[in-house]
């Protein structure tokens, strides 16, 4: 076990009541709570966090956030398999803000992703993206967040179909695939108007 998996399992442990009702009053239901849980074991935990630039470290002296685990297929001595390769802080009042703890993690909720690369039987499923991890346990862990542009249009190659949240993230994730990825449909989830990528 590795120590970012450590720390995950130390978030995890510390949710007590008063963690589950701030995020109750932040409109996230106890069954969305439940399914990001079986989704990602460490959807949801708590810690406390020393704030530096974009990055977070555990501090027992820190503001209280909510922590994700951030989990990707990564190559090992024994070949390809997951591993959980970041984590990141947040709160509800600021949820479009996250801090990275390893700087690595660029797709929360790869799993779906992978379903929009890959069809098990027919037409893969589209990829739904959120603009922040609040938003994905509203969802109760289904879909993705793009938490690093930067590292997007490679982790999101292969998606045929991407349900963007609003216009500014289909316009981002048109410019980034275009050259990459034509053939992706990208459409707005509030509506059903469509356009190539």
């Amino acid at each position: 076990m590795t120590a970012l998996e450590l720390e995950l399992r130390r978030a995890v442990r510390a949710l007590r009541g008063p963690h589950y009702n701030r995020l109750r009053a932040a409109g996230v239901s106890w069954s969305a709570m439940e399914s990001a849980a079986i989704a990602n074991p460490f959807a949801l935990g708590v810690a406390r966090a020393e704030i530096d630039g974009e990055h977070w470290v555990p501090s027992e002296t820190g503001k209280p956030v909510f922590v994700t685990g951030i989990d990707a297929v990564v190559w090992t001595p024994e070949g390809f398999g997951w591993a959980w390769i970041d984590a990141i802080a947040w709160t509800p009042g600021e949820p479009m803000r996250w801090y990275s703890r390893t700087g690595l993690g660029v797709i929360l909720g790869t799993d779906h992703l992978d379903r929009a690369r890959y069809p098990i039987m027919g037409e893969a499923d589209p990829l739904i993206l959120h603009q922040s991890a609040l938003d994905w346990l509203h969802a109760g862990g289904d879909g993705a967040v793009v938490l690093n542009w930067s590292g997007a249009a490679s982790a999101l190659m292969g998606a045929t179909r991407i349900a963007a949240p609003d216009h500014e993230t289909a316009r981002r994730l048109d410019q980034i695939l275009n050259l990459k990825a034509p053939d992706c449909v990208i459409r707005l989830i509030e509506s059903d108007v469509c356009h190539a990528a």
